[in-house]
């Protein structure tokens, strides 16, 4: 009982101290001003955007990109997905009252960055580049619209030159905080024609497939036509065991496919759904659809296997890296064209590449690898050593057929030639 009061005794002293104390961080708060407790956070790297204010249709709307180095270190960056190499990748998110419109440009199937895809900048220092969003995003229409830079999702910063030319294991995203710039455009003024890029015709807005299968070559050699047939013929006959596999699969058989959860992340009904459509619109392309194959861009990056132009006709522009990659394997010729044809009809995005990085993504943000268009590729070229005995045998069948038949439409297409 007396241990009991000198405790009691012992709380009742410190009580004043602790008043004491809260009066003095209360007097503290009334002090100092509200911004100085909740300080803007700092990052290495800050990006700013500068566009005219007004401009009228048909004129260019060119938008100047800094980017600003805030650290007392020279840092080295990863260009991909920044406007520092173009307009690459959706770098933009452009809106017209209020509403996305829609974005034209290039969407491309890397390597590993090279040497070449980084810039240096120095403690303090910024790097600035100039482009026109006419030539990627759609202003055909007058309107205020907000411009806003996208922080890359494939990006990479280092502080060592040893650094850049490295099979890099992680890339981005690092964040690059910018501003929302404005513009208006009017009717009013100008030659009258609309903005937006005179290489998006039309037909190229409205995608025309075709209702046969049809491969048009433009710019290539004989050895590449014969490449390119042999790539597209892999690509076609994978894409469809792979959407069969899919579709035939058991709810419980989906639930537990290794195979898919590697790639895609974990099972839901929807994200499943997702991908089944996607590579039925894939499978759709390729055997029904017309494809170009281009092999005289003149645009390639350094770590550039292929592009295309989204939201047009597929047309495949094809660069060096394709040419040296392998039949099969991790990032093969025909899954190449599986990365790039997937862009075109079915939506897919450059949200992570390479192998590491996919299959991290699969783990950490599901929602976004079932729109990933390496995913779908990786999953492509290691969908062969998932099948057992009883669907190889009957693919090696339809694998037959299916090179007969082509073989004798070939011909076919021949002779019919031969008499026009």
């Amino acid at each position: 009982m007396k241990g009991k009061q000198e405790t009691t005794c012992s709380n009742r002293v410190r009580q004043p101290r602790y008043f004491a104390l809260v009066a003095m961080l209360a007097g503290f708060l009334l002090i100092f001003p509200s911004n100085m407790l909740s300080q803007k956070e700092d990052f290495d790297l800050e990006a700013s955007l500068e566009v005219k204010e007004m401009a009228s249709l048909g004129e260019s709307v060119n938008v100047k990109f800094t980017l600003y180095n805030t650290t007392d270190e020279p840092l080295i960056v990863l260009k991909w997905q920044t406007p520092l190499e173009g307009i690459i990748g959706e770098p933009f998110s452009v809106k017209r009252d209020g509403k996305e419109v829609s974005y034209f440009g290039i969407l491309v199937k890397r390597g590993a960055p090279l040497p070449d895809e980084y810039v240096t900048i120095e403690p303090g220092a910024f790097v600035s580049s100039v482009v026109d969003l006419t030539n990627s995003y759609d202003f055909s229409q007058p309107g205020d619209y907000e411009i806003e830079f996208i922080s890359p999702s494939v990006s990479h910063v280092v502080r060592k030159e040893s650094a850049k030319a490295r099979n890099l294991k992680k890339l981005g995203p690092v964040l690059m905080p910018s501003n929302i710039a404005t513009i208006s455009i009017t009717d009013n003024g100008g030659d009258g024609s609309p903005n937006g890029p005179s290489v998006f015709s039309d037909e190229q807005k409205e995608p025309k497939y075709g209702a046969k299968k049809e491969i048009v070559y433009t710019g290539c050699s004989g050895s590449e036509e014969t490449t390119l047939k042999d790539a597209d013929t892999s690509a076609s006959l994978n894409v469809s065991f792979v959407h069969a596999k899919l579709q035939g699969l058991s709810t419980t058989e989906r639930q537990n496919y290794q195979l898919y959860k590697t790639w895609f992340g974990a099972y839901t009904a929807a994200r499943y759904a997702r991908v089944l459509d996607n590579y039925n619109e894939i499978k759709e392309a390729f055997l029904n659809k017309k494809i170009i194959y281009n092999c005289s861009s003149t645009i390639c990056g350094s770590s550039w296997y292929a592009y295309v132009y989204k939201g047009g006709e597929i047309e495949v522009f094809l660069c060096p890296q394709f040419w040296s990659a392998p039949d099969s394997g991790n990032d093969s010729k025909f899954g190449v064209l599986i990365h790039e044809v997937s862009h075109e009809v079915a939506g897919t995005d450059d949200h992570a590449y390479g192998e590491t990085n996919c299959k991290n993504l699969a783990i950490n943000d599901p929602g976004k690898v079932v729109d990933n268009a390496d995913s779908h590729e990786y999953f492509s070229e290691h969908f062969k050593v998932d099948i057992g005995l009883p669907d190889f045998l009957m693919y090696s069948l339809i694998l037959i057929l299916f090179i007969f038949l082509a073989a004798g439409v070939q011909r076919y297409l021949k002779y019919r030639k031969s008499q026009a």
